[in-house]
C-alpha cells in the first residue's frame, strides 16, 4: 500500500517529534511538551492568538529564511537568524525551544552535514543558541 504525500509528511513530523521527546506516543500523552505554545485560557482563542502573534509574524518567516540559507549553504546567515529568533522569543519559549533543540541535535549526525556541523560548532562556541526552529530548518 502506497502512502500519500500528506501521510508521508505527517509521518516525518511525528518522527521529528519522537526524536525530540523519546516518550512521545499516543500511550504516553503526559510526556508531550509544547515548544512555543501553551494554553493559559480558552484553547481555541489561545491557538488563534499564537498563530496571529507568533507563528505568522515570527516563526514562519524565520523558518523560511533558514530553509533558504540552508539550501545555499550559508551558515553565518543561519547563525544570525538563530540569534535574531532568540531575541523575539519570550523566556518560556526560549527555554522550550532550546531544550527541544538540544534533544534534536543529539539525534542528528552532523558529521556528514556541513551546515549542521558548523551550527553545532557555533553553539559550542556560544555564537549560536541552537533553537529547535533553526535546527529543524537545517
Amino acid at each position: 500500500m502506497e502512502i500519500s504525500g500528506a501521510g508521508f509528511a505527517l509521518n516525518k513530523l511525528y518522527e521529528v517529534g519522537r526524536r525530540c521527546n523519546p516518550c512521545l506516543a499516543i500511550t504516553h500523552p503526559v510526556c508531550w511538551r509544547p515548544v512555543s505554545w501553551h494554553s493559559d485560557r480558552d484553547v481555541e482563542a489561545s491557538w488563534a492568538f499564537w498563530i496571529d502573534t507568533f507563528l505568522r509574524p515570527i516563526l514562519l518567516p524565520n523558518f523560511w529564511l533558514v530553509l533558504i540559507h540552508t539550501y545555499r549553504q550559508q551558515s553565518r546567515e543561519i547563525i544570525a537568524l538563530d540569534a535574531e529568533l532568540h531575541l523575539q522569543l519570550n523566556l518560556w519559549q526560549r527555554e522550550q525551544s532550546l531544550r527541544a533543540g538540544r534533544k534534536l541535535l543529539q539525534e542528528l549526525t552532523p558529521r556528514g552535514e556541513r551546515i549542521l556541523s558548523r551550527l553545532e560548532q557555533a553553539i559550542k562556541r556560544g555564537d549560536a543558541f541552537g533553537h529547535f526552529y533553526t535546527l529543524f530548518g537545517v
